[in-house]
């Protein structure tokens, strides 16, 4: 029987009653929604650029090459360790260039961090690129060097050493 809250009707149901009320495999009986009763969707949340968070996926990408260069200087470019290590970097560059600085997400982030995300994302999409064609000791040792500038650069964007005020304003200007 529909009850009322507020201006809205309701569906109530009754408890289960009985020896098997405590059983926990009682299936109980589905509510009975009454068809005015107002159905309430959730909005998908909207996606935004994070700066913070690029910056952390480039800490997370040189620290992968890194660590990939500390086993190529011993045992070359063809160890496994080497392999698996720039391929988690290409996977973790490709993260935040397809999805956290989706276009969609970039226009959905406030105008400063707008700014910000276009003037790097050619880069990292080079870095992605020179990810992919690393073949040598001296690329993966150029590669993590790149990747170490840029998120150090990213860093010192996000620090204010470079207002970010004064990015707005070129940016407005342009």
């Amino acid at each position: 029987m529909p009850g009322v809250v507020g201006s809205f009707p309701v569906a109530t149901a009754s408890l289960p009653e009985g020896p098997g009320y405590a059983d926990m495999n009682h299936e109980p009986e589905e509510p009975i929604l009454d068809e005015e009763q107002p159905v309430l969707e959730t909005p998908p949340a909207q996606r935004v650029a994070c700066v913070g968070c690029a910056r952390g996926h480039l800490a997370a990408i040189s620290g992968t090459l890194s660590e990939a260069l500390r086993f190529a200087r011993e045992d070359g470019i063809g160890h496994p360790e080497v392999q698996r290590q720039i391929l988690a970097a290409g996977e973790e560059i490709s993260v935040l260039e397809r999805f956290d600085l989706a276009l969609d997400a970039i226009a959905a982030s406030p105008p400063v961090d707008q700014v910000i995300m276009h003037r790097y994302l050619p880069d990292i999409r080079s870095l992605r690129q020179a990810i992919g064609d690393i073949k040598s000791v001296e690329d993966l040792e150029a590669t993590a060097a790149r990747a170490q500038n840029l998120g150090q650069a990213l860093l010192n964007q996000v620090n204010n050493e470079i207002p970010r005020q004064t990015l707005l304003t070129l940016s407005v200007q342009s």
